[in-house]
């Protein structure tokens, strides 16, 4: 397990937990639903190859599932989307970003990783021989591999998936150990929309195969390279190898390393790249060194212009993100909903803590020199809501405060400026509904969670895009939210993330997932808490299944 850089300011404690991101798959509230019963095929197609490998059910029941109608005349047609490049060049961390976005989108995606195929049918078989075949039986195996991956595509495609992901086996010793999977309630049969392939797919001559696959499905296909040049980039895409690449375990940093660099050339020997004369019919979008150039050809269609415009403003940098709610303000000692109170003296006491801690970062330390250290962009941005609470807190910073309207609270309509037990004995019909689906429930003239994490969507791509570190002033639910989508937690949990005041969370990305510390600053609050509420998830927990990945 990693541990977290310990803290130049004395007071607050933390806590440390290393996680990886877990599969999640959105259910959507639908309008046209297609049903199957367990007895119907779902139960022997899809991803029957994959249970033996992740111990999963061998069927499952057979619930309602689909997409909404205006989402799904907009998506068109079933996309599969294939990265492209040699190994250590950052393509399953594009495969997981990728993953994390359409599914926040409430896009139904999967990654699906060929090596795990390959463990399945032969564990014995380096992984180089999938993607360069040496002998008659080593091409076979690939054959095999492909044919396995191309009936699941098309089980997830039309008839959806269950409660596990083909990247979530347990890493044991063998790098094949099965395991149980997190039962997540809202992990139902979906119809799938994108599938994702995290495999190298350096040749033509197999880029042509999926090719005639998708045309004879009529499915679209997308390819996406990824070309590095960065020494610095590369050492950062493979750092931690051989702790999360099932094929590496056991292994020194040294002999992973070795092995990694055999592997590579294993690949490079054959690498034909993608190229716009003689793959003129594919469609595709080149990234160049974590996205400092990019080459887009024969694009088409909504899906691709999405999944294009946010890989465009991508950056694979692992500075941190901070993000913490306001200080203590009068309405939350008083339960009361919204407004623009102030801080209470317990909060301005939290502010002056949070802006000592944060003016001792080290990147806030030569603040002057650092501004040109990102390109253009100052070395530590603070972003806060317009509401006072936020000002507050954040005005102790000696760093830039960006106030973005999309910050502010959830709008709670009529009922802004009123209590819980208010709404409870006056509209007890809103109470019961806001219980029964908390996230899908809207305020009267106000919002619902689903509508904040549309609203939030601007916030988001800018947080992908920036290479500052950013440290994040809001509010309870618009900080549900974001820790929600950085930490991929899925929408019937994100209500409920328990995000206390005066704690401050930092947030460090990795290959296989991140890094989240708790920062507690030991100052007490009176928030007001509900009886009724549902017990709270908290967003440091204990280590998750490390994914399998193919790097």
């Amino acid at each position: 397990m990693n541990t977290a850089l310990q803290s130049t300011v004395s007071r607050p404690t933390s806590t440390v937990t290393c996680m990886t991101v877990p599969s999640v798959l959105i259910n959507n509230n639908s309008s046209q639903v297609f049903t199957a019963a367990a007895s119907d095929s779902i139960a022997h197609n899809s991803y029957t190859h994959l249970n033996h490998l992740l111990g999963g059910p061998e069927d499952f029941d057979g619930n309602s599932f689909g997409v909404p109608w205006l989402l799904n005349a907009i998506r068109g047609k079933p996309l599969v989307v294939s990265l492209v490049g040699l190994p250590g060049r950052g393509k399953t961390i594009i495969a997981t970003k990728l993953k994390r976005f359409l599914l926040w989108n409430k896009i139904c995606c999967e990654v699906f990783h060929l090596s795990n195929y390959r463990r399945l049918i032969a564990p014995e078989f380096n992984e180089h021989v999938i993607n360069e075949p040496l002998k008659t039986g080593e091409e076979e195996l690939r054959k095999q591999c492909f044919h396995m991956l191309f009936e699941d595509v098309d089980s997830f495609f039309s008839e959806g998936t269950h409660a596990f992901s083909v990247n979530a086996a347990v890493n044991g010793t063998d790098g094949v150990n099965k395991g149980e999977v997190e039962d997540v309630p809202f992990l139902q049969n979906v119809r799938g929309n994108v599938a994702i392939f995290d495999f190298a797919n350096t040749q033509r001559s197999h880029r042509r195969e999926l090719f005639d696959f998708c045309s004879s499905r009529d499915y679209d296909l997308f390819f996406i390279e990824t070309i590095t040049y960065d020494l610095n980039l590369i050492q950062l895409y493979i750092k931690g190898i051989e702790l999360t690449n099932p094929d590496y375990l056991n292994m020194s940093r040294e002999d992973a390393v070795l092995k990694f660099e055999n592997h590579f050339r294993d690949y490079a020997d054959s690498y034909q790249t993608l190229d716009d004369q003689v793959e003129e019919d594919i469609a595709f979008l080149k990234i160049f060194d974590g996205g400092s150039r990019c080459l887009v050809h024969n694009m088409h269609g909504y899906m691709q212009s999405k999944m294009v415009y946010y890989l465009m403003t991508l950056h694979f940098a692992r500075q941190p993100i901070y993000i913490t709610r306001h200080g203590e303000a009068y309405n939350n000692t008083l339960g009361i909903i919204g407004g623009d109170s102030e801080l209470t003296a317990r909060g301005f006491k939290y502010a002056d803590a949070f802006a000592s801690y944060i003016n001792n970062l080290p990147e806030l330390k030569n603040f002057s020199s650092s501004i040109m250290d990102h390109g253009g962009q100052p070395g530590v941005q603070v972003w806060a809501s317009t509401l006072k609470r936020t000002q507050q807190t954040a005005s102790r910073v000696h760093a830039p405060v960006l106030c973005w309207n999309a910050l502010t609270e959830l709008d709670a309509g009529q009922f802004d400026g009123k209590s819980y037990e208010y709404i409870e004995k006056n509209h007890p019909q809103d109470a019961l509904h806001r219980r029964e689906d908390k996230f899908r429930y809207r305020y009267p003239d106000g919002e619902s969670y689903d509508d904040l994490v549309t609203r939030l969507e601007p916030v988001i791509m800018e947080l992908e895009r920036t290479r500052s570190t950013i440290v994040i002033v809001c509010h309870q639910g618009v900080m549900r939210c974001l820790m929600a989508y950085l930490l991929d937690r899925d929408f019937d949990e994100l209500p409920y993330l328990d995000v206390p005041l005066h704690h401050l969370y930092k947030i460090t990305p990795h290959a296989c997932g991140y890094e989240v510390e708790d920062i507690d600053f030991n100052i007490p609050s009176n928030e007001y808490i509900r009886s009724k509420e549902r017990k709270k998830s908290s967003v440091v927990q204990p280590p998750k299944v490390e994914p399998n990945y193919s790097y």
